[in-house]
């Protein structure tokens, strides 16, 4: 058993159309598509050995991946168990990155500049709206 696991939130679906990922990447993750499967799926990974989890998953429209409602329970199982995250939330407001401070250890942001970059990633956003934090 690997000490690290990938978990995507969203199964294998995606909002946006990367021309690079097209979903390849999050259909090879553990698919924990609900509060309840995340945190069952920890547990039984854990007891196996497992120490830290990637979560990710597939972004909506606005480029965003829908963790919010997760942040409880990742306080209560690295509390508990002492486990890793590690998440790839895609772009977030100030609100929800200041909720994940004592939630995730490593946050991977993917930063988006330029028209071309937000076009490959089916972005429906400017430049300017893409970093809202």
């Amino acid at each position: 058993m690997r000490k690290f696991a990938t978990l995507s939130l969203t199964g294998g679906s995606c909002a946006l159309s990367c021309s690079y990922c097209s979903s390849h990447y999050i259909s090879s993750m553990e698919g924990v598509m609900s509060v309840d499967e995340f945190e069952k799926t920890i547990r039984k990974m854990n007891a196996r050995g497992v120490k830290g989890f990637l979560v990710s998953g597939g972004f909506d429209k606005e480029g965003s991946l829908h963790v919010r409602k997760y942040l409880p329970v990742m306080r209560k199982l690295k509390n508990e168990l002492g486990v890793i995250f590690n998440v790839h939330p895609g772009v977030q407001g100030k609100d929800v990155v200041e909720e994940m401070s004592d939630a995730i250890d490593i946050v991977d942001f993917e930063f988006t500049f330029t028209e071309a970059e937000i076009k490959e990633k089916g972005l429906k956003r400017s430049p300017e709206t893409t970093s809202r934090c």
